[in-house]
């Protein structure tokens, strides 16, 4: 007889859905336009709270990864391991090792010795996936080549950590609320940590997983409620309405958001957080809507594909063209603000679309065929044909 506490799916089946590419696309541009100050220290940001592209990375993060253990637990109920960390591996590392190699090249031929030191520093804990808790514990008096790596750290250690989190309790056979309350309550101590140590140590608050993971839980609460059937997805008025209000919260945030603000810490970055996870929801749940199909249209979706590259390259080349010598720079231009960032872009875009074809690509072919072992009878680990790669 089967049990009846044991979750059962609802039918959802996620397969591949473009508007998450070009939610990515949104989220990266944003951050790239939050940096495109660099270099220009008497000029306030372009796009104040573009830093926040990041918790739109996490939101969606954690919605996918989820959804894909979910629903290989429902069918196998296990969680292949070592074939999830494996794609993981194939999909991150190859892109994120070039990167670390070309600073590290740039610090030895280029940089003045401070810089170069701290580059093959960063390079050490960011090829460790621990450049967060570097951030926490020797801040810099001058930027890094890789101080965005923060964000990539803070994604593996979930990646490293919720697989063997949600196997145990999917394991425990509790029902599908209970479930769910486990995993909002985990985003609530993260987002109360957040809040405990803002004051005393805002670094802590703002790069610390603890503090940072209430955004992926809630991305992951998203996915589990999905796959088993809990999302509301037949009310398409009030799912649309989730991601209108989850995107303008977010184009708010955009551009009234601080920073150094001690808003973040106090609440901002939770209310950050639960309106990326609506508007993931709102383009997931109601695709027609003309904000998911202005998402999933042919120019978001391009720069989506290859947003991990944009936002592995864009820091380096921003801070390595800058428009002075200061001791950090590769090139000092000479250009003014608007013609330095189209330099600035144009290159990115194009070291990115390079490492997408030459190196990201022949390892994602890798993967699929990993993916279609997986899908054959017996197999471990099923993924949904199409499923969107997570960033």
């Amino acid at each position: 007889m089967e049990r009846t506490d044991v979750p059962k799916g609802g039918g959802f089946s996620l397969g591949y859905r473009p508007q998450l590419d070009g939610l990515r696309a949104v989220a990266v541009i944003a951050v790239m336009l939050f940096h495109a100050s660099i270099g220009f220290n008497e000029r306030g940001k372009l796009v104040p709270g573009g830093y926040l592209g990041v918790d739109v990375f996490f939101a969606l993060s954690g919605f996918l990864i989820t959804t894909i253990l979910a629903q290989e637990w429902l069918r196998r109920r296990r969680v292949d391991l070592g074939a999830f960390y494996a794609r993981r591996a194939l999909r991150l590392l190859p892109a994120i090792v070039l990167v670390v190699v070309v600073v590290l090249v740039l610090a030895q031929v280029v940089l003045n010795a401070d810089a170069a030191h701290f580059a093959r520093r960063q390079s050490l804990w960011t090829a460790l996936y621990g450049q967060n808790w570097h951030a926490v514990i020797s801040p810099a008096a001058f930027p890094g080549y890789l101080d965005h790596g923060w964000s990539l750290s803070v994604e593996e250690q979930f990646y490293l950590l919720w697989p063997l989190v949600l196997w145990g309790v999917l394991s425990l056979r509790r029902s599908v609320n209970t479930t769910l309350a486990i995993v909002l309550t985990g985003a609530g101590v993260s987002a109360v940590a957040m809040l405990a140590i803002g004051e005393s140590d805002p670094l802590h608050a703002f790069y610390g997983t603890d503090a940072r993971v209430q955004t992926l839980l809630l991305g992951a609460a998203l996915g589990l409620a999905a796959v088993f059937g809990r999302l509301p997805t037949g009310r398409q008025r009030w799912t649309a309405a989730a991601g209108w209000v989850g995107s303008g919260a977010l184009i708010v945030a955009f551009v009234t958001y601080d920073s150094t603000s001690t808003f973040n810490a106090r609440g901002g970055l939770t209310l950050v957080a639960i309106a990326a996870t609506a508007l993931v929801f709102g383009v997931v749940g109601a695709p027609s809507t003309p904000l998911a199909r202005a998402l999933g249209s042919p120019v978001p979706v391009a720069v989506g594909r290859i947003s991990y590259g944009l936002y592995l390259w864009h820091y380096p080349v921003f801070l390595a063209f800058t428009r002075d010598d200061t001791g950090l720079t590769v090139w000092a231009t000479g250009l003014s603000f608007w013609p330095l960032l189209a330099v600035r872009l144009l290159i990115t875009f194009a070291l990115a679309a390079a490492s997408f074809a030459i190196v990201e690509r022949p390892f994602l072919r890798i993967k699929r065929r990993f993916e279609r072992l997986a899908e054959q009878p017996g197999a471990a680990v099923v993924v949904a044909p199409g499923m969107t790669v997570p960033q």
